[in-house]
């Protein structure tokens, strides 16, 4: 009777046995490639979470991608041409977007902004969307001062969604990067899993799990340096406003540069040097509210317009526009 049990007991292991030594017979060729297999399986999903399931749950990277879509889509009529109205942040919290519709009705107005972005993420970002269809027939781009002197791009978002494939060794080159450096470009530019990580990463903190982690970067902020003496300032915007000048030129569009307003006396901007870099350039520039006339009850962080600031700036903006573009608003040049 024991015999028999022990017997039976045998034979109830004797599967677990034979798979086990029929897995530890497995070449390790055929390891290697179920890891393989398991590692694409983990990339294919990450990049198809980055690029269909971020954008619905991340309110900042889906509103970026509908104005994507948007500014490449966009077309005017000889009776009511387009504007595309691009910029960081700055242009995003301080332009009220329908009240400048309203206010321009001449024009079909569609906005595209990019957080942290400067001069050469939107010469960049004017070429792709020139490239994929975008027909505004005016451009009016914000930045500051200190923005339009920057050699530096918004990093892996920029890359992802304002440059070319076919740019990136060039961006590579004006940034002087090395071929690591370059190729995380490529990373980034193809995959929006790599070009969205760094979102990913400040979503997953701002919104999840530190929401209040804005406001004490914010509070914890450095000194902002001065910027370069005006003749430096003018013999480096000069050459980059001609830069997107001609871009523009060359797809049929007028160019308009604008300066947002700051809150701090215009420590971040030095308004006759640019407008003086825009008259060499041939590139209209408009400051329609200068550095220190809005006080700081209309700035929530010392920079960026509250809504009530906005409306300020918008009515102003629209003002200077249609002074600047009289012939546009009634078709007569296009």
């Amino acid at each position: 009777m024991a015999l028999a049990c022990q017997q039976d007991e045998k034979l109830r292991f004797l599967p677990m046995r034979v798979s086990i030594s029929s897995f530890n017979r497995r070449s390790p060729g055929h390891c290697a490639a179920l890891l393989l297999a398991l590692c694409a399986l983990f990339c294919g999903a990450s990049e198809l979470a980055a690029r269909y399931v971020f954008p619905r749950i991340s309110r900042v990277r889906h509103r970026v991608e509908i104005e994507r879509r948007a500014a490449v889509r966009l077309r005017g009529t000889a009776a009511r041409p387009a504007m595309l109205v691009v910029g960081n942040s700055l242009f995003e919290r301080g332009i009220n977007i329908p009240v400048l519709q309203q206010e321009l009705p001449g024009f079909t107005v569609q906005r595209f902004v990019v957080s942290d972005t400067s001069f050469l993420d939107w010469y960049y970002g004017l070429r792709r969307i020139f490239a994929e269809g975008g027909k505004p027939r005016v451009v009016v781009l914000g930045l500051s001062t200190r923005n339009l002197l920057a050699q530096r791009i918004e990093g892996a978002l920029s890359a992802n969604i304002l440059i070319r494939t076919s740019d990136v060794l060039r961006v590579g080159r004006d940034l002087h990067y090395d071929n690591t450096a370059v190729t995380n470009l490529y990373f980034e530019n193809l995959s929006a899993f790599f070009g969205g990580s760094t979102q990913f990463r400040k979503w997953l903190l701002t919104g999840v799990i530190m929401p209040d982690l804005q406001q004490l970067a914010a509070g914890l902020k450095a000194k902002t340096p001065p910027l370069p003496a005006s003749a430096e300032v003018i013999a480096e915007a000069a050459p980059r406003l001609q830069m997107l000048n001609q871009l523009c030129a060359e797809n049929g569009v007028r160019l308009v540069f604008v300066v947002p307003p700051t809150g701090d006396q215009g420590a971040d901007s030095d308004i006759p040097a640019v407008e003086t870099a825009g008259g060499r350039a041939d590139v209209v520039v408009l400051v329609p509210i200068g550095p220190g006339e809005l006080g700081p009850q209309y700035f929530s962080d010392g920079a960026h317009l509250t809504d009530a600031g906005a409306l300020k700036f918008t009515s102003a903006l629209s003002s200077a526009l249609r002074r600047t573009l009289p012939y546009e608003v009634n078709a007569r040049l296009f």
